[in-house]
């Protein structure tokens, strides 16, 4: 250990005599290309939205000198800048500079950019910065200090294995684990997936995933495009007040506008879909502007043509991202915006031949979701230091799926289990900001949930027949009100505090949660930052409407007055930048989490173990007498592009643990107890006219096993269906998880259009990871499964 400590220190001072140099030495690079672009955009107060006028924005690191000036509305347009990536230098008398770089300028598509600044609240002169990127991932909510960072979409797809999936982008960040290549559930310092909020516009959305079902935030496929996000923020813990009904983490996703000048438009086919974009103006004369996206299963569409490869199912998906923006300086900005999915897929194995069948679960099953969400937002401003942000929207959730058994000859399906679900939410809210001066600033908001929710499913138990586990149909209500505000104290301290609370209608449930957090900066390039939250997070519906059975046709819902989950997180980080483009960031934090929902007799169950299935959990006569605690450390060594490469290593050594009924302390299903990801690319210019990219991007993430109950065999065999070993819940682990992915991008800037090539091999030395084990009935045997071998897959994209 002392020899990794010391090799580390060395690393760093290296890395800081060299960039030294780097910032001493660094010349402007050539431009040898012909092919230009147009990037153009606005520049705006990150507090007040309020567009500036008259800054300086600099194309900067080229021969040539290019550079303009924001006009009376905050905009500019820079011409006849290279194709390439790009550098931008921003200032503004009184705000602190920005540099924004390697943007990545193409033929096919112009560069729109939203460029906030932060007003300098301790002198009237501009300040120079030294030109590095530790602000890079800096949060765009200027609430958030500590456990954030901003999910940028150019960096993230050079993540190899990424499939061009938010989620397994951001599970290459500290504190996050993704143990399961056929699902993109987060993993947020060992908590559940089901503590995960998404947010998409300022709206609370439903789990945005293809086959993802109630009781989860994940699945196989995402109906989120990366095609039309713009950057965001992505939290794991201790987030502002404003952000409720979560214990875990936060995605907060904002999509970007469409360009309001030209028309452009998208093709894209991969493994996960063949895809169409357009976006253009609706009125160039009031800036109006539309952005849609749709996708449709590459399988499915074989499907239609008639091809078959022979796969026990075919997943059958489609999905349309879309936002429509109207600016209009009397009467505010309106958006319209959404987002909507559907999925289906028949997995039969009777209509298999028994020989051919490994891995399966003798069952038939027919499977369904759809996801929607539709949103109108106005922004209007107040005065010049202040706005209203007002939206309401609509969003629903429905699952169906019927289970049949087969028998030992894989025939005869017997129906044993169908359910189907729906929920719809009407939400209201309103967002007031008022930035009093320079140095303080207050929010606060108001949000009202309407809930209509369907749900009947049932389950075949011999010899009573079916029995129902849920049956219920009705209207449910949460309110949720917020204040925070921010204070710089010191040119180099800065203090959020903030409090969020929510009332659960249907049960009376209610919430008061404080939030603060503090940040010091030591130097221009040294952060400390401390933050503390209380969170709760209310159960999954259907958990509250699962029914026990008291008698013959007698039935209650056991479960109605669960209250929230309460969740005590306090969080310590240092953040170093090491000349222009090197940065360490630690962070140690504690968890302790109250209210668990566990079983009123004693048993090992707990909510705390749920989320990364494909369906609910049906237990009844559930308590809030649960506990859990997560604590841990966390590294995070980031190399940004420049000079054609990156690198990126995280890692987090931690302990996840919970008590059920029994009293006693087990680990969590998610307690792989360490994970690191490291990940790194490189790119070259090629071609006469340096308009061709070839990019080599390589990951490696290792992470303790999953964490399983070892299963009883010999018990197993006398009753003929599962047993576990009694008292060992959760307690042996998988072998250590290892998975490799290699991504190898082509990009060609034609006059007109752009292409890029993408070849992915995941897993490419074909490491056999264990996904679980299961009693096989048949053979007697306990039988393992596996997770993703060598997975290769091919996308092309064009613009134009």
């Amino acid at each position: 250990m002392k020899y990794l400590l010391l090799s580390f220190f060395i690393l760093l001072q290296v890395e800081s005599i060299s960039a030294q140099k780097r910032k001493k030495e660094t010349k402007p690079a050539p431009i040898l290309t012909h092919y230009t672009q147009t990037v153009r955009g606005i520049i705006i107060d990150k507090e007040t939205q309020q567009p500036l006028v008259g800054a300086n924005i600099e194309l900067i690191h080229i021969d040539s000198i290019l550079g303009t000036s924001s006009d009376i509305d905050g905009k500019f347009k820079l011409e006849n800048v290279p194709v390439g990536r790009r550098s931008l230098a921003i200032t503004y008398l009184g705000y602190k500079e920005q540099i924004i770089s390697n943007l990545e300028v193409i033929t096919g598509h112009e560069k729109v950019l939203t460029i906030a600044l932060e007003e300098e609240a301790f002198t009237s002169t501009v300040v120079t910065v030294i030109a590095n990127q530790q602000d890079k991932d800096k949060a765009i909510n200027e609430m958030a200090l500590s456990s954030v960072r901003q999910f940028r979409i150019e960096e993230s797809e050079r993540y190899a294995g990424s499939r061009a999936d938010v989620s397994r982008m951001a599970a290459n960040y500290a504190g996050v684990a993704a143990p399961n290549d056929n699902r993109n559930d987060i993993i947020i310092r060992g908590n559940s997936p089901l503590g995960l909020l998404w947010r998409l516009e300022g709206v609370d959305i439903p789990n945005p995933n293809h086959f993802g079902g109630f009781g989860t935030t994940g699945g196989p496929v995402s109906m989120l495009n990366s095609n039309v996000l713009a950057s965001s923020d992505f939290f794991t813990g201790a987030f502002p007040a404003e952000y409720g009904n979560a214990n875990a983490g936060v995605f907060d996703l904002k999509m970007r506008k469409g360009n309001n000048e030209k028309f452009q438009f998208l093709g894209q086919l991969g493994f996960n879909g063949i895809e169409l974009g357009a976006e253009g103006p609706l009125s160039k004369k009031k800036g109006h502007s539309f952005l849609a996206n749709y996708r449709y299963s590459t399988l499915g569409l074989f499907k239609l043509m008639g091809i078959n490869f022979g796969l026990i199912g075919t997943p059958e998906y489609q999905d349309l991202n879309f936002k429509f923006h109207f600016p209009d300086a009397k009467i505010g900005t309106f958006t319209v915006f959404g987002l909507g999915g559907i999925s289906a897929i028949n997995l039969l194995e009777s209509t298999l031949d028994k020989d051919k069948i490994d891995g399966g679960f003798g069952e038939d099953l027919r499977n369904g979701t759809q996801m929607a969400v539709l949103g109108v937002s106005h922004l209007y401003f107040l005065t010049d230091k202040s706005y209203l942000k007002s939206t309401i929207a609509g969003t629903l959730q429905r699952e169906w799926s019927t289970i049949s058994k087969l028998d030992q000859n894989n025939e005869n399906p017997d129906y044993f289990y169908g359910g189907s679900f729906l929920q719809t939410k009407a939400m209201a809210r309103i967002t007031y900001h008022n930035k009093l001066n320079a140095r303080f600033n207050i929010k606060a908001g108001l949000t009202g949930n309407y809930y209509f929710a369907k749900f009947l499913d049932s389950v075949q138990i011999a010899p009573i027949g079916f029995v129902p586990i849920r049956d219920f149909e009705g209207h449910a209500g949460m309110t949720q009100v917020f204040l925070q505000g921010k204070y710089k104290i010191t040119p180099f301290m800065s203090a959020v505090a903030g409090v969020y609370s929510q009332w659960l209608m249907h049960n009376n449930s209610v919430s008061v949660e404080p939030r603060f957090a503090i940040q010091f900066k030591a130097s221009q390039s040294t952060r400390f930052a401390l933050a503390y939250g209380r969170h709760a997070q209310s159960q999954p519906f259907p958990i509250y409407f699962t029914q026990s059975r008291i008698g013959q046709d007698a039935y209650v819902q056991s479960n109605l007055n669960l209250d929230f989950t309460y969740s005590n997180h306090a969080v310590f980080s240092y953040d170093q930048s090491i000349g222009a483009d090197f940065r360490v960031k630690l962070e140690a934090y504690f968890q302790h989490i109250t209210n668990a929902p566990v079983q009123s007799v004693p048993s090992t169950y707990s909510l705390l173990n749920y989320g990364t299935s494909f369906g609910l959990t049906h237990v009844d006569s559930l308590v809030n007498a649960g506990l859990g605690r997560n604590y841990g450390v966390e590294l995070t060594l980031e190399k940004f592009f420049t000079k054609g490469y990156y690198f990126l290593v995280t890692a987090s050594l931690f302990q996840s643990e919970y008590q059920g009924s029994d009293q006693q302390w087990h680990s969590t299903a998610f307690n792989s107890n360490y994970v690191a990801n490291a990940l790194g690319g490189y790119e070259v210019k090629i071609g006469k006219k340096k308009n061709l990219a070839l990019a080599f991007n390589l990951k490696m993430t290792v992470a303790g096993g999953r964490r399983y109950t070892p299963i009883d065999l010999e018990a197993s065999n006398r009753v003929g269906a599962v047993t576990y070993v009694e008292n060992s819940t959760n307690s042996a682990r998988y072998p250590t998880y290892l998975k490799p992915d290699l991504q190898i991008v082509f990009r060609n800037n034609s006059k007109h259009y752009s292409e890029v090539y993408t070849l992915s091999l995941e897993n490419f030395i074909n490491y056999k990871n264990i996904l679980n084990q299961d009693y096989d009935a048949v053979n007697k045997t306990i039988k393992t499964i596996f997770q993703l071998g060598i997975f290769p897959s091919f996308t092309y994209r064009i613009t134009f």
